[in-house]
């Protein structure tokens, strides 16, 4: 009895001391990012509530306030505390401004500059991989790309590149443990009720963003100019016929998905976010109200 006490104690602490290693591993490798994707949804996966919520909560008068060290603490480039004085002018013509944004017909300094634009939206936007974003973005506004103006492919391509980067970034050892043990993969959320059409609020508001910074010739300080020197209504305007003409270039199924823009930018003028204040405007009031999707009818 005394010899078998001993080994009891021993095999108790060596189980004890591989559940307590094991476990946590194992758990994280039991939910591939594929079906997390599938069951969560896109948005809630890749993009990190904590830095995308201080940003859309950010209002333009807190704006003005912060340093250029704390606004680059958040991701912006202070480079692009510029304004496009032409906006000014009544006969501005914004469809041209919009028909230029197309990243290979731009000379290399309009180039350049847009695509600092582009790495700040991917840095805002709260996206777990900016550099995924970033590229997204870059596909959206390139005219040379097989995705170019297209929601549905650049976002489809962007959930693709996401799950393939994380998932060639998995431990072998630890798959195979998974596999081994568990068997068939488990999943624990619940889809969120969506419309069959439906499109990432979050990204569509950085694929605003990038449209409204390119077209005021800055981020967030152009709005604030415009503001100063407009009016709010005016800029309001501006901002719509921006975001309108952006979308004119969409396909008829997407154009679907973006409407009562008029609203939605009156809404959203007080915020530094202003992409993700129009699509949370639009999330509010559609099919499936704020469930971080734009859903259609």
């Amino acid at each position: 009895m005394k010899r078998i006490i001993p080994r009891i104690l021993l095999t108790s602490a060596f189980v004890l001391m591989f559940t307590s290693i094991t476990e946590p591993l194992l758990s994280l490798a039991s939910t591939p990012i594929s079906h997390e994707v599938e069951q969560e949804g896109f948005e809630e996966v890749f993009f990190d509530d904590e830095i995308s919520d201080v940003i859309e909560e950010l209002t333009l008068e807190e704006f003005e306030k912060m340093t250029d060290e704390e606004l680059e603490e958040l991701g912006f480039i202070t480079e692009l505390n510029t304004f496009n004085e032409d906006v000014l002018a009544d006969d501005f013509d914004f469809e041209a401004a919009i028909d230029n944004m197309d990243l290979s017909k731009m000379s290399p300094e309009e180039e350049e500059f847009a695509l600092l634009v582009i790495e700040q939206e991917a840095n805002l936007s709260g996206a777990e991989d900016p550099e995924l974003m970033e590229d997204a973005l870059i596909d959206f506004y390139d005219g040379d790309s097989e995705n170019y103006n297209d929601l549905d492919a650049v976002e489809e391509e962007l959930i693709e590149n996401y799950i393939e980067k994380i998932e060639s970034e998995e431990v072998a050892w630890l798959s195979k443990a998974k596999n081994i043990i568990f068997g068939s993969d488990k999943v624990y959320a619940a889809k969120k009720k969506k419309a069959k059409y439906a499109l990432g609020r979050k990204f569509v508001g950085a694929i605003i963003n990038t449209a409204i910074a390119i077209g005021l010739g800055g981020g967030t300080y152009a709005v604030v100019q415009l503001i100063k020197k407009k009016g709010k209504k005016a800029a309001a305007q501006a901002i719509t016929r921006l975001s309108e003409h952006r979308i004119k270039r969409l396909s008829k199924r997407n154009q679907r998905i973006v409407g009562s823009l008029g609203h939605a930018v009156n809404f959203a003028i007080a915020y530094s976010d202003i992409g993700n204040a129009i699509t949370r405007y639009i999330d509010s009031r559609d099919k499936y109200p704020n469930n971080g999707w734009l859903d259609g009818w």
